[in-house]
């Protein structure tokens, strides 16, 4: 990635200027990633969307952990995502310790949220409300935006295949006009879903 080659090439951030609106970035994509989860729900059929909203959440640690490296003490702040990745325990409470004692005060407010793996999802959401909005719409109108996805904002093929395959096993006729638009999508899978989609649609009317 970008992040992993700047980090490679010697590149470092300004811990002011440039990596306060670094993370702000991030806690938004990360409120987004959590805040769909939650409008998702729970339920068969909605595992695969799920996990692909987790992973984008997790993406997101990692990048926010790669843009402390290059704002902060690279060899810290490495130690403090091994630590993070341990069972929970010390070994954890020492990397949130860690980020405590050597993060400023703003870094903290929209770094900690993202990575303390202590924290709820609702706690979590709530923390990262502070730094991003992002709303919740509710389980129609999120599939419907997680498939249309006007401003190319989650881009990942395996979420709009994820949301196509919900929406098939719901059975969500109203949403069967963006599974059609979905059969012209340059993902193989995402159009195999897509039409997967359509007939179970179709079976459910």
């Amino acid at each position: 990635t970008i992040l992993k080659a700047a980090l490679h090439s010697g590149v470092r951030l300004q811990a002011g200027a440039q990596l306060l609106p670094a993370l702000r970035l991030e806690a938004h994509a990360a409120l987004a990633c959590l805040t769909a989860r939650l409008d998702v729900g729970e339920g068969a059929g909605l595992q695969p969307l799920q996990r692909a909203l987790d992973d984008g959440f997790r993406l997101t640690q990692q990048r926010v952990l790669l843009l402390l490296r290059l704002a902060y003490d690279a060899r810290a702040m490495t130690r403090v995502g091994e630590l993070l990745a341990q069972a929970p325990g010390a070994q954890q409470a020492l990397a949130l310790e860690l980020l405590e004692v050597s993060l400023l005060p703003e870094h903290r407010a929209a770094a900690l949220p993202i990575l303390n793996p202590q924290l709820s999802l609702a706690q979590r959401c709530e923390q990262l409300r502070r730094q991003a909005d992002v709303r919740p719409i509710g389980q129609m109108a999120r599939l419907q935006a997680l498939l249309r996805d006007p401003d190319d904002y989650w881009r990942q093929a395996w979420l709009r295949a994820g949301a196509a395959y919900a929406v098939g096993q719901l059975g969500l006729r109203e949403l069967a006009a963006e599974l059609a638009r979905l059969r012209d999508d340059p993902d193989p899978v995402v159009r195999e879903t897509a039409v997967w989609g359509l007939e179970q649609c179709a079976v459910s009317s």
